[in-house]
């Protein structure tokens, strides 16, 4: 019994380092600052923080910031050809990480005639458990690579919700992975424009309403 008791005391403790070392490493986003476990304050400056280090990065939005919405429109052109990027959103603080009932971090962009989001060149990209609202388009993407949205809501933007460009023979992919809704736009809920070549969507998973 002593032995069965630290095993299962050995399991729980790698259970347990597993478990805060889960988001080790990864650029945290709110304002409280170092001190309370927050990296950097914007979410752009975690961008340009994880172009800075190349390779895989991800980045966890919490609702750490005024009113619980980044008012930001987020800049992800030029970025280095190695980087890989995760971006999730629906953490209630930078210290301890947990969920929020929402779920969802709000990005909303309105008042600047730009995107949430303008993405450019090439893109490795995955965004989880984010809301954004109020720009021109809610995505606007005019490169190459991939795309990859789960849980995420486009809401109440100007144009499209999500316009791609493509820039070469199946050179950029959309993926729609799962819970993803893209609604009431003033133009189309995704857009792929006469002009680009190559984009590419690809819808999987439940819960979409595109």
């Amino acid at each position: 019994d002593a032995v069965r008791l630290l095993v299962l005391s050995s399991f729980a403790l790698i259970a347990a380092i597993g478990a805060s070392s889960a988001h080790a490493g990864s650029i945290v986003v709110g304002r409280s600052g170092p001190t309370n476990g927050c990296t950097v304050p914007s979410i752009q400056a975690a961008i340009n923080r994880a172009n800075g280090f190349g390779g895989y990065n991800v980045i966890l939005v919490t609702d750490d910031v005024a009113n619980e919405v980044y008012r930001e429109n987020l800049n992800l052109t030029n970025l280095r050809s190695d980087l890989r990027l995760e971006i999730i959103g629906g953490f209630n603080n930078c210290r301890d990480l947990t969920p929020t009932a929402f779920g969802k971090a709000s990005i909303y962009g309105g008042g600047t005639n730009a995107p949430v989001m303008n993405i450019g060149g090439q893109i490795d990209l995955k965004l989880s458990g984010l809301w954004m609202e109020g720009g021109t388009q809610g995505i606007e993407w005019n490169g190459r690579g991939r795309i990859e949205l789960n849980g995420v809501t486009i809401n109440n933007n100007d144009e499209d919700g999500i316009r791609v460009t493509g820039q070469g023979v199946q050179a950029s992919r959309l993926a729609i992975s799962g819970n993803v809704t893209v609604s009431n736009h003033l133009g189309n809920g995704i857009n792929f424009p006469p002009a680009g070549e190559g984009a590419h969507l690809e819808i999987r998973g439940a819960g979409n309403s595109l």
